[in-house]
């Protein structure tokens, strides 16, 4: 009994100690954090103490400065920030305006747009059409501050909502604050931005906010790279205050960047039919923008980056600063945002784009008012421009047709001369005198027509009102269209055949087969004319269906107009004219200008014969 007794006070005695033991270790765990804590406030607070600085310049902060918080973390924030420490920590919080057309997210650390969703459009793969997803875009506004830099968009801003109006306050001091306003503007696609810096003049130092905005254009298109792909229609558009739009050289596969000297009024991350732009409402300075594609990331179409300063004294008052334009790159909308924005629309050179702003887009406008299919649309712009520019294609076809009836004589000519082209080219010169016939008078209206081919060559693919609109088999005339789809791809070609690109080479074919009936050209030249529809095959497959669609419906009304005008033209009646100003071309003096081809032409001829002898 008493070993039992013994043994049964040692397991007491056991479980006692472990328990003591289990209460000891649970004691240094807990009391840890806060132990380790004051050791390491103590250090601090005695590094402080020991640096010469601090005790002979303890002035450097502004006098009415003092550390609110006791906790260590926020003492520490406070040695770096000083008194935009109290706004480092939050919350962050979203905040919404919204019309019918924009949808814009603000963050409440930064007090900066994070989201952009534009209404009514949709990205290639029919979600929501996002500029901004929270995370593709970032802001940045560093001040100079008696501790350093400071980037007021790390700060923390309290949102407060009224109406349409968005006031986003960073609360530093009582009367000291940081401030961003923002309301919608009335054409639904801008946002307005009141920057405000308040009772800081004795923190802030320097002249100016240095702003960064780096974004990364999420893809909103189908086709995105190669020829014809979205990448290659983006870029930064600049517009000076001294009114010179300029951008940065488009960058389909590398790095480019700029540094600008002066004042600008905008910049603007412009995609194909997309723009996310900056307005300021005086200017901004010293503006760096840069570009960078990776070309193996199919999310982002581009990198690009502005960075700018903005004077500090813009920023107190309660005055708008800038707007932000977050919207389509629509002709019609983006030239009544500010001056020079329409340059976002790539119209073409200076002659072409005032064709493209003066007849094509008015009656592309007009057009679509009343018709809602853009293939029929774009039919009866064919239909248009055609009847325009009908009697240049009438004296054009009668050119080719006083052509026509002089061959057999050219025929002659040749014959009789032989191989000596100098003499040949004197005897049909001569000919084309008597006869009253100008060689280049079918070239002329040809030329006259090229502008307006040019500039819808510069409409078709800018034109967002074409963006994923359906037409026979292309599901999006603003994209190419695939009847044929290529297992492997074709240098200068891809991996498709385009339905549309096709019926225009066939249609451009036909009508130069046309023509050369009509036409005394001969040898490489009339070759040629043969390889140049194949050329542009290969160059425009890739290019909007929308633009072949146009090429091929222009080709079939040419090809029917002059069956038309054939019908107008006697050829009988052409000849005898020709045969009666031959007959009183003696009674003609030739002109200074045929003079003095005749004189280089014999020139020639007698260098010719030097050269054999």
């Amino acid at each position: 009994m008493r070993y039992f007794n013994l043994l049964a006070m040692d397991k007491k005695q056991i479980i006692g100690f472990v328990l003591i033991a289990l209460i000891l270790v649970a004691n240094y765990f807990f009391m840890k954090p806060e132990i380790e804590a004051q050791q390491e406030l103590a250090q601090v607070e005695q590094a402080e103490a020991e640096k010469p600085e601090a005790k002979e310049k303890p002035e450097e902060a502004p006098a009415e400065v003092e550390v609110l918080s006791d906790s260590l973390r926020n003492d520490r924030l406070y040695k770096e920030f000083g008194v935009f420490a109290n706004a480092m920590t939050g919350v962050d919080k979203e905040s919404v305006l919204e019309n019918d057309m924009l949808k814009v997210t603000f963050a409440s650390k930064g007090g900066v747009p994070s989201k952009v969703e534009l209404k009514g459009f949709k990205s290639w793969d029919g979600a929501p059409l996002m500029l901004m997803n929270g995370k593709n875009s970032t802001f940045s506004y560093k001040v100079k501050t008696y501790k350093g830099f400071v980037d007021l968009a790390d700060l923390y801003y309290e949102p407060v909502q009224s109406g349409g109006n968005l006031t986003m306050r960073a609360t530093l001091e009582p009367g000291k604050y940081v401030e961003q306003q923002y309301r919608l503007g009335e054409d639904g696609h801008t946002v307005e931005n009141t920057f405000n810096l308040v009772g800081l003049d004795n923190y802030i130092e320097g002249e100016n906010l240095r702003a960064v905005w780096a974004d990364k254009l999420l893809r909103a298109e189908e086709n995105m790279v190669g020829r014809g792909g979205e990448r290659g229609y983006t870029t930064i558009n600049y517009y000076s205050a001294d009114g010179d739009f300029d951008y940065l050289s488009i960058n389909v596969d590398s790095e480019k960047s700029e540094k600008l000297e002066g004042s600008y009024k905008w910049f603007s991350f412009k995609q194909r039919f997309f723009v996310s732009a900056l307005i300021a409402e005086k200017s901004v300075k010293n503006l760096e923008v840069e570009s960078i594609v990776h070309e193996k990331d199919t999310v982002h179409v581009n990198n690009m980056t502005a960075a700018f300063d903005i004077p500090l004294a813009d920023l107190k008052g309660g005055n708008k600063n800038f707007s932000y334009y977050f919207g389509p790159n629509n002709y019609q909308i983006i030239k009544k945002v500010t001056p020079g924005f329409e340059d976002n629309v790539d119209l073409g050179w200076p002659i072409i784009a005032w064709f493209n702003k003066f007849l094509v887009v008015p009656s592309f406008n007009f057009l679509q008012k009343y018709i809602s299919n853009y293939g029929i649309i774009i039919l009866l712009l064919v239909l248009f421009v055609k009847l325009i520019l009908s009697p240049l294609s009438y004296k054009s076809y009668l050119s080719m047709a006083k052509m026509r009836v002089l061959k057999p004589e050219i025929d002659k000519i040749k014959e009789e001369v032989g191989d000596d082209q100098t003499q040949v080219q004197m005897k049909q010169m001569e000919l084309y005198r008597q006869v009253g016939v100008n060689p280049l008078s079918g070239c002329v209206p040809m030329l006259l027509q090229m502008p307006i081919l040019f500039a819808l060559f510069r409409f078709f693919p800018n034109s967002i009102e074409l963006r994923q609109q359906s037409f026979l088999w292309a599901h999006d005339l603003s994209s190419y269209d695939v009847l044929l789809s290529l297992p492997f791809d074709v240098p200068f070609l891809g991996s498709h055949i385009s339905g549309f690109c096709v019926l225009m080479t066939a249609s451009t074919m036909a009508y130069t087969w046309s023509n050369n009936q009509m036409t005394t050209v001969e040898g490489p030249m009339k070759t040629m004319q043969y390889i140049m529809p194949l050329m542009f095959f290969f160059m425009l497959n890739s290019f909007s269906a929308g633009l072949t669609y146009y090429y091929f419906l222009s080709n079939l009304v040419t090809l029917g107009q002059q069956q038309v005008i054939k019908k107008f033209v006697d050829e009988d009646k052409v000849r005898k004219k020709l045969e009666e100003n031959k007959k009183n071309s003696g009674n003609k003096k030739k002109s200074s200008f045929q003079q003095r081809l005749d004189a280089a032409m014999k020139a020639s001829q007698e260098a010719q014969r030097k050269k054999k002898k």
